[in-house]
């Protein structure tokens, strides 16, 4: 058994779809969707993409497509056969080099599985993803969210200086602030520090 990864060719998401893992068909009917669909709209809004292949033909497209961009997080997927399952082994020695290429674009990857997926679970804890216990409902079908990376915070903008209200020139008579005859205080900036 070969094992190989590409970019997506034409006849992939058709041969992947027809024979795709039932598990993976539940997951892509929980949110309403065909595998064929899910494939298509997976592969077109990831920023990353592969083609996994066994013995030369498509067996498993997975990639990552963009949540937040301004905060770093990415939603890794992967939708395959039940040949692409069977040759784990041969995946989890290169899948630490795809999330690695994807933590470089989304220093937080973060998504569901299906409950049922014990598979997928035990990969990806494997490699270093958080599988949360709690389950959330995704239609009908139990999922767990998962992730790995930090959450990246924006920094807050700098601080601007606030506006001094402290007297600037002569005191009144009364020692008040000089009102300058016009009924307004004179006002300047508080110096940064």
């Amino acid at each position: 058994m070969t094992v190989a990864f590409r970019a997506p060719a034409p006849g992939d998401i058709s041969r992947i779809s027809r024979r795709m893992r039932e598990i993976d068909v539940r997951e892509c009917a929980a949110v309403g969707l065909s595998p064929s669909q899910a494939l298509r709209m997976g592969a077109k809004a990831s920023l990353i993409l592969w083609t996994g292949t066994v013995d030369g033909h498509a067996e498993a497209m997975f990639g990552v497509r963009p949540v937040s961009l301004l905060d770093g997080i990415g939603a890794p997927w992967l939708l395959g056969t039940d040949l692409a399952r069977r040759s784990v082994r041969h995946w989890l020695t290169v899948a630490p080099i795809f999330v690695a290429a994807m933590q470089e674009t989304f220093p937080r990857l973060e998504n569901q599985v299906h409950r049922d997926n014990t598979s997928a679970i035990r990969w990806l804890e494997h490699l270093g993803f958080v599988v949360e216990p709690e389950l959330v409902h995704i239609g009908q079908e139990p999922m767990r969210r998962f992730h790995r990376g930090l959450p990246i915070h924006v920094p807050s903008a700098p601080r601007r200086s606030r506006p001094d209200l402290r007297v600037v020139g002569d005191t009144g008579r009364d020692g008040g602030p000089d009102h300058r005859g016009d009924g307004r205080v004179a006002a300047g900036r508080v110096p940064a520090g």
